[in-house]
């Protein structure tokens, strides 16, 4: 008997032994678990962030797109209105008999015209670059949004 509840003991203190080692792994994959639900809360926010900025990025590519296209058409106009003061100002040459009057306004209209094209020239030089810029930052926010689509595939 005494046999017999020696070695019922070592069983019994076999399986607490057991028991305590299951508990601790439990815990231990617990907090395991914890960390990366709180990493998972961290990427979703920084992805949400990434989303919010892309937003904004994307808006504002789009309203300096559309500020492009009307300096370019502003432009084209600009030329149109160039070309037809030149034609006026060759037509007047060989026609008008009060050449110096007719002339001096036709040419302060085309300097007119021609500084205002310089100024749309350069605008949409400078609206070009924001583009660029947008369009950089944007590439950019659509690769970290991608490197973070992978981290939660």
């Amino acid at each position: 008997m005494i046999i017999l509840g020696a070695t019922v003991s070592g069983c019994i203190s076999e399986n607490e032994s057991s028991v305590t080692d299951l508990e601790d792994k439990f815990t231990e994959k617990d907090e395991k678990i914890a960390d990366l639900e709180a990493s998972i809360e961290n990427l979703t926010a920084q992805h949400q962030q990434a989303m919010d900025n892309l937003t904004v990025v994307t808006s504002t590519l789009q309203t300096t797109q559309s500020s492009l296209e009307s300096a370019q058409e502003n432009i084209t106009m600009h030329l149109a209105q160039i070309t037809t003061l030149q034609a006026e100002i060759d037509s007047v040459n060989s026609e008008s008999s009060d050449y110096d009057s007719q002339m001096n306004h036709l040419s302060f209209m085309l300097n007119e015209s021609y500084a205002r094209h310089q100024e749309n020239v350069t605008l949409v030089s400078q609206l070009t670059e924001e583009r660029d810029s947008l369009q950089a930052a944007l590439d950019q926010a659509i690769d970290t949004i991608d490197t973070y689509e992978q981290i939660f595939i």
